[in-house]
């Protein structure tokens, strides 16, 4: 009888076949086997779901996962909504992700998926640290583009443990702020702050250390989530 883990490892050893490739940074099938039983710790099911936010290739190995362990009909169905609810939302759904540093004087970006604004330029990061800059003084603007969402995001220092947040969310096209959103933020799992935001945007103040998601709602549905984390 077929197993998770040896369906996920033929999967795994093909799709990386296929690809001629194996980047050292990329979590391997036993790893991603306990993942998919659910059998990591919070902290390492975490590490996997941040990867495969910024890795493509390892979020499309992860659907076929699935998809062939759906089709797999000795895998109890308990098993398979198990491994996919670690994905959730938060993960399917994400719009983009930033992570940075609180220094003394500074603000240091640490990742992004998002582009950064400076001096009304949008610069994407690995051209920002092409010129030596990793860190602002007192604010940081980030911008995403997804379809036709504009989302900005800037983040202000207050003082050596906390930020503040800015957020607006656009249309791409026209430049009108998104209206009828609700934008809550949640630290880990526990909600922090929620605000309705008819005019497309909101402020949540003194955000200290740790791991954020900002949930984007409009008419009653999720339009995605901002995953930050503030060292």
């Amino acid at each position: 009888m077929f197993r998770i883990e040896e369906i996920i490892k033929m999967i795994y050893r093909f799709y990386r076949k296929q690809r001629k490739h194996s980047s050292s940074v990329c979590p391997d099938e036993e790893v991603l086997a306990c993942f998919a039983e659910g059998n990591l710790s919070r902290k390492e099911a975490r590490k996997i779901q941040d990867h495969l936010i910024s890795c493509c290739d390892c979020a499309e190995l992860v659907s076929l996962f699935f998809k062939e362990i759906e089709q797999a009909e000795e895998v109890p169905e308990a098993l398979v909504s198990k491994a996919k609810g670690l994905l959730n939302d938060k993960l399917l759904h994400s719009l983009f992700d930033i992570s940075l540093r609180l220094k003394e004087k500074a603000l240091e970006i640490l990742h992004t998926t998002g582009d950064v604004i400076l001096n009304n330029e949008i610069i994407p990061l690995p051209v920002l640290r092409s010129r030596q800059i990793r860190e602002l003084p007192d604010e940081i603007t980030f911008i995403k583009e997804l379809n036709d969402v504009k989302i900005t995001l800037c983040l202000q220092k207050r003082d050596r443990k906390e930020v503040r947040i800015n957020l607006r969310l656009t249309d791409r096209a026209t430049s009108n702020p998104l209206s009828d959103l609700r934008l809550i933020i949640f630290k880990d799992d526990s909600e922090v702050e929620s605000y309705d935001a008819p005019q497309g945007s909101a402020v949540f103040d003194r955000i200290g250390f740790g791991h954020y998601s900002v949930q984007i709602l409009r008419q009653g549905g999720e339009l995605g989530v901002i995953k930050l984390e503030i060292q």
